[in-house]
């Protein structure tokens, strides 16, 4: 900041905001010096970003399956607040397929870019999690490289899951 009496915030409000949007800012840029530099406005409550430590089901809808998928809801737009646990439907595995259990799931810049709603123009199906890493508990009748119980890197559609289905 160049300007050292000016301050830098970061506020992420909901597209639905236009009316008092000045109020919003006239309050943050006047109070002295501002309590918070980056926050949320949520149905006019002031959200502030904190690490707590809590369950996974404090507050979130979880899946009691033991196959399980962090997606978005049908018919939402695909940001953070349209994210649930679905539970995963079986299905028959292709014959050049493999199915991993996922044991961890990166979080790249495509996600947190489709979850600010910054990708809306491009044609890409809503999805987060592109790679993770896991054993191999499945594989189709055409694998010849990877067998049950192979720990693998693995690009997936869905990675954010118990389970995902990749090429082998």
């Amino acid at each position: 900041n160049e300007i050292k009496d000016l301050p830098i915030l970061t506020v992420d409000l909901p597209s639905a905001v236009l009316n008092g949007l000045t109020d919003v800012v006239g309050t943050l840029l006047t109070s002295d010096p501002p309590a918070e530099r980056e926050l949320a406005i949520r149905n006019g409550e002031v959200l502030t970003p904190r690490l707590v430590k809590t369950s996974i089901s404090h507050g979130i809808s979880t899946s009691t399956s033991d196959s399980w998928a962090l997606d978005i809801a049908p018919g939402k737009t695909g940001t953070l607040d349209d994210m649930a646990f679905f539970e995963q439907v079986p299905s028959s595995l292709p014959s050049n397929h493999v199915k991993v259990k996922i044991h961890a799931a990166a979080l790249n810049f495509k996600d947190v870019m489709m979850a600010l709603g910054l990708l809306e123009g491009l044609s890409l199906q809503a999805q987060f999690g592109l790679e993770c890493s896991g054993t191999v508990v499945e594989i189709g009748d055409d694998v010849s490289t990877i067998k049950v119980g192979d720990e693998v890197i693995a690009f997936g559609d869905h990675c954010f899951a118990s389970h995902v289905t990749c090429d082998e």
